[in-house]
C-alpha cells in the first residue's frame, strides 16, 4: 500500500500478518444441530452407558467373592435363662421372693478374655485385632414366636386404625432365652473405617464358632452348678476320736453324701451310668444307704448301749462340757422365743379401711406388714433350732448316763476298734465313688452344654438389594450417563470444528 504525502514523496506501508494470531469461531448453536442430529445413536449409547454403569458394581461385588457376615444362635437351657437370670438363682427366688438374684451379662461374649482365647483357637489367615472384631460383633435378644406374632397382629392393627395405638402399646414382650450372634466382614480399628480387613468365608465361620464355643466354656467355669461332694475322711479316721465321736462323724459324712447323690437339681444326671463302674448316682446312694443301715447303725447302736469307749473318763468330762454348754445355748434360745413372743402379741398391724358403698361407709380392717412377717419366720426358725438342741442334748444326756455307770472290756474296745477302723475305710472307698463319678459328669461334653448349646455359623450373603449396592448401582448408572452425554457433546463439538476449518481453508484457496 502507497500513501502520498506534501511533498509528493511516496510512502510505503507493509503490513504483516501473524500466522499465529489464526483463530476460528465456532458456533454453539451449530453444536447443538449436530448434536441432534445424531441423538438415536446416542440415546441408545446413553442406555447402553447407563446399563454398563449400572452392571459393574455388580460384577465387581461377585469377583470380591466376600461374605457380608455370619450368624449364629445361642440358647440357654437353664431354668430362668429367658428372664436374664444366672444358673440356680430361679430357686432361690422361690424360696426367697426377697432374694435379689444374680443376672447374666451375655456382652462378656466380646471381653478380651473370650476373643482371645477363639483367635487362638480359630487360627485365622489373617491376624485381627480384638478390638475391631469386638466392634463387629452384634448382640439381638430373641423374642418368643408368641411375642413375635402379637407384634405382628399389633402392628397390621395399628396401620388399620391409628386409633388402636394404646393397644399396641400394650404388647407384653417375652424373651425365650436365645441370643443371635452376628459378626460382620471388614475388619479395622480406624475410627473413619478406613483400611478394612476382610476374611473368607472360612476365616468367619470358623472365628464365630470359636467365639461362641469359649464363651460356652467361659459360662460353663464361671456357673458351673455341679461340685464335689465334702470330704470329711480324714475327720472319720481320725484315731484320738473316740468310738461314739467318729461313728457320729460317719453319721453326718454318710447322711451329706446320700444327699449329694439324690440332688433333684442334679436332673437327668442322677440317672446316668458312669462309664468305669456302670453305675449312677441313684446307684451309689443304694449303696450308702445300705452301709448305714446294716453296719454304721448297728454298730453305732451296740457302742450307744454297752457304753464303748477307749476312755470313759474323757468322755464323761467332754460329755459333761458339751451338755452344760447346749442347755446354756438352750437357755438363751428360749429367752429369745419369749422375747419374739412378746413383741408378736403386741405388735400393731396396719390398719385400713375399706368402703363398702358410695355413701362413705367404710368397714376398719388390718393388713400384715413387713416386720410382722418377719417375726413370724424368725420365731417358726427358733421353735425348729430349739426342737433340735433339745433332741441333742437328750442323746447326749442318754451318752454321759451310760458312760458313767459302765466301763468297756478289752474285748468290746478291740471289736469296736477293728469295726470303726474298717467302716472308715468303706466310707472313703464310698467318697471316692461319688467323686470319681462327679469329675466323670463334669467333664463330659453332655454337661458343658447343658447350660448352653449354639449352631453352626450360617453365612450371610451380600444382597443384590441391599443399601450400599444399591447406592454404587445409582453412581454406576450416573457415571455412564455422564460419560455417553460428555462423549456426543464432544462429538458435536469435533463435527463443528471440522465445518470451521473446512470454511477457512476454503477462505483461503479464494483469496
Amino acid at each position: 500500500m502507497q500513501l502520498s504525502t506534501d511533498d509528493n514523496r511516496p510512502i510505503e506501508l507493509h503490513v504483516k500478518r501473524d500466522g499465529a494470531e489464526d483463530y476460528q469461531e465456532l458456533d454453539l448453536v451449530n453444536v447443538f444441530v449436530n448434536m441432534g442430529k445424531k441423538k438415536r445413536i446416542y440415546a441408545w449409547l446413553i442406555v447402553a452407558c447407563m446399563l454398563l454403569g449400572l452392571t459393574i458394581p455388580l460384577a465387581l461385588g461377585q469377583l470380591k467373592g466376600k461374605i457380608e457376615s455370619v450368624s449364629t444362635v445361642i440358647t440357654f437351657l437353664y431354668p430362668g435363662a429367658d428372664q436374664e437370670y444366672a444358673p440356680g438363682e430361679l430357686a432361690k427366688i422361690t424360696e426367697d421372693p426377697t432374694y435379689e438374684p444374680a443376672m447374666i451379662d451375655v456382652g462378656e461374649l466380646k471381653s478380651s478374655y473370650v476373643l482371645r482365647n477363639a483367635v487362638n483357637q480359630a487360627r485365622l489367615s489373617t491376624e485381627i485385632p480384638l478390638a475391631a472384631i469386638e466392634g463387629n460383633i452384634r448382640i439381638e435378644r430373641m423374642l418368643t414366636e408368641e411375642s413375635r406374632r402379637s407384634i405382628e397382629a399389633a402392628e397390621k392393627a395399628l396401620e388399620a386404625d391409628k386409633k388402636n395405638f394404646e393397644n399396641a402399646m400394650q404388647v407384653l414382650y417375652e424373651y425365650s432365652g436365645k441370643y443371635a450372634i452376628t459378626l460382620s466382614n471388614g475388619f479395622t480399628t480406624d475410627p473413619k473405617g478406613r483400611h478394612k480387613v476382610y476374611l473368607s468365608d472360612a476365616d468367619m465361620a470358623s472365628l464365630l464358632n470359636s467365639i461362641a464355643g469359649c464363651y460356652n466354656e467361659y459360662f460353663f467355669k464361671t456357673y458351673m452348678r455341679m461340685e464335689f461332694p465334702e470330704n470329711k475322711t480324714d475327720i472319720i479316721k481320725d484315731e484320738k476320736l473316740d468310738y461314739i465321736e467318729r461313728l457320729d462323724e460317719m453319721v453326718s459324712f454318710l447322711e451329706s453324701l446320700s444327699a449329694y447323690c439324690i440332688d433333684e437339681t442334679k436332673g437327668e444326671y442322677l440317672l446316668i451310668p458312669s462309664k468305669l463302674d456302670g453305675l449312677s448316682l441313684n446307684d451309689i446312694n443304694d449303696c450308702i444307704r445300705l452301709v448305714r443301715t446294716s453296719n454304721v447303725d448297728y454298730l453305732y447302736a451296740y457302742v450307744f448301749y454297752n457304753s464303748v469307749a477307749k476312755s470313759n473318763d474323757n468322755m464323761v468330762t467332754r460329755y459333761e462340757y458339751l451338755l452344760r454348754d447346749l442347755n446354756n445355748k438352750l437357755d438363751a434360745m428360749n429367752g429369745e422365743i419369749a422375747n419374739n413372743e412378746s413383741l408378736i402379741t403386741e405388735y400393731r398391724n396396719d390398719e385400713i379401711i375399706v368402703n363398702l358403698s358410695e355413701q362413705g361407709t367404710g368397714q376398719m380392717s388390718t393388713a400384715a406388714t413387713d416386720k410382722y412377717n418377719q417375726l413370724i419366720l424368725e420365731q417358726a426358725g427358733n421353735y425348729k433350732e430349739r426342737t433340735e438342741m433339745q433332741v441333742d442334748a437328750e442323746n447326749m444326756a442318754d451318752k454321759l448316763n451310760g458312760l458313767k455307770t459302765r466301763y468297756s472290756y478289752a474285748a468290746e474296745i478291740k471289736y469296736v476298734d477293728d469295726e470303726v477302723n474298717a467302716l472308715a475305710e468303706i466310707c472313703e472307698k464310698l467318697y471316692k465313688l461319688t467323686s470319681d463319678h462327679a469329675a466323670e459328669i463334669m467333664d463330659s461334653e453332655a454337661y458343658r452344654n447343658s447350660f448352653m448349646t449354639h449352631i453352626d455359623a450360617q453365612y450371610t450373603a451380600s444382597s443384590l438389594f441391599s443399601p450400599s449396592m444399591i447406592k454404587k448401582m445409582l453412581i454406576g448408572m450416573v457415571a455412564g450417563a455422564f460419560a455417553a452425554f460428555v462423549l456426543w457433546g464432544f462429538d458435536g463439538l469435533a463435527i463443528e470444528f471440522m465445518r470451521g476449518r473446512k470454511q477457512e481453508e476454503e477462505k483461503e484457496v479464494q483469496e
